[in-house]
């Protein structure tokens, strides 16, 4: 009898076993209260500090699968643009109080203040649930295939970061 086969013997269902002091017909389901996406674009116009934001996402990415991970000879497939930085993310967002409405943090840079009927309606949530905050790279560097050419173009969009804002 191997190791594994003894802990086969001696298992026993979890479910079968009754959790004293817990409800018995209670699901872990999370609902999500209220989300919203927005563009940073909407709140700045500094593509410069934009670009910046971008930079520190796209070198503490680690996968560094730019262009979606696709190899030159991939892009005859794909119609439209695949940007240089489409599947970068981050989390490092902090939302700070201060007065009426709220500061966006993204990779330790101020952002701004969040507008005004956004804030207004997030703040009876952020004491009270989980909030689950993304930034996306959209724009950018972008490589498409041209049909005519037969060639791989590249090209440039301005850079923006959409906010992916939930509470649960």
């Amino acid at each position: 009898m191997g190791l594994f086969d003894k802990f086969k013997k001696n298992k026993t269902s979890i479910n079968s076993e009754k959790k004293e002091g817990l409800p018995q017909n209670t699901t872990n389901k999370h609902e999500t209260i209220y989300k919203i996406n927005f563009k940073v674009s909407e709140r700045i116009t500094d593509q410069e500090k934009i670009e910046e934001i971008v930079k520190i996402m796209a070198a503490e990415d680690p996968f560094h699968r730019f262009y979606k991970g696709q190899k030159e000879a991939d892009f005859s497939y794909i119609s439209g643009k695949i940007y240089e930085y489409e599947e970068i993310t981050t989390m490092n967002t902090v939302l700070i109080p201060k007065e009426e409405s709220l500061q966006l943090i993204i990779e330790n840079h101020f952002v701004g203040l969040l507008p005004d009927k956004i804030s207004q309606s997030i703040h009876p949530y952020l004491d009270k649930n989980l909030l689950t905050m993304y930034v996306y790279v959209i724009g950018g560097n972008y490589k498409k295939y041209d049909q005519e050419t037969g060639q791989v173009l590249m090209g440039s969009d301005p850079y923006d970061l959409e906010i992916h804002l939930q509470f649960d």
